[in-house]
């Protein structure tokens, strides 16, 4: 939570939506709700969207090599049940017991692989600006796909948070992508955060005009 809460605190100046992209549980989602009650309780145009399969991961192939097939293939960390609706509705109760509760159902919950539900995002909300965007995929090619998608809306000065991405020897989707498509490509800064070492996170100064 710590870690999450450090994050969170680089966007509150900075208009824009939360993705979170591989939300799973949606835990983050809800810290991120409860987050924005606290720190800008009057805020009402911060949404979150939490974007997952809740059918386990989804888009591994032969260059995700290196990762624990037991815990990171496609298939696995999938939930039980109608999970989406759980959380849709688990994101409302946090909602409506905040400061203001009475303006409630903004956030969204997309089900599905993130590369169909991302397309369905952009047309959907086409002005939609992105201050922060979670990345926990673990697979490069929906990681890629969701990171080229995001990036083009994100505000000068926005956050992509990556949870995996100096766990390059299990889980190296993260590091790849950081490797080969992000550095020397996009004007940003590199953080880990302090409480939690393999949570780090890129600001990105001219946001959606980073790419050089």
């Amino acid at each position: 939570m710590l870690g999450t809460f450090e994050i969170y605190q680089k966007i509150v100046a900075i208009p824009g939506a939360v993705l979170d992209v591989g939300t799973w549980r949606g835990q983050t989602a809800v810290l991120c709700e409860n987050f924005r009650a606290i720190l800008e309780p009057l805020n009402f145009q911060r949404k979150i969207h939490a974007f997952d399969t809740f059918t386990g991961y989804a888009g591994f192939t032969e260059i995700d090599g290196g990762r624990d097939s037991a815990l990171y293939s496609d298939g696995t960390y999938s939930l039980p049940g109608d999970y989406a609706q759980l959380l849709k509705k688990l994101l409302q109760l946090h909602e409506r017991n905040n400061a203001m509760g009475h303006v409630n159902g903004k956030h969204k919950v997309w089900e599905g692989d993130c590369r169909e539900t991302l397309s369905a995002f952009e047309l959907q909300h086409p002005g939609e600006i992105v201050a922060l965007a979670w990345f926990d995929l673990n697979a490069l090619v929906p990681t890629r796909d969701a990171f080229e998608r995001i990036v083009k809306r994100l505000a000068p000065g926005g956050v992509i948070a990556f949870w995996q991405l100096t766990r390059g020897g299990e889980i190296p989707a993260e590091g790849m992508l950081y490797v080969m498509e992000l550095a020397g490509r996009y004007e940003h800064q590199l953080h880990r955060t302090e409480a939690y070492p393999s949570l780090c996170y890129l600001t990105f100064p001219k946001g959606a005009g980073a790419a050089k």
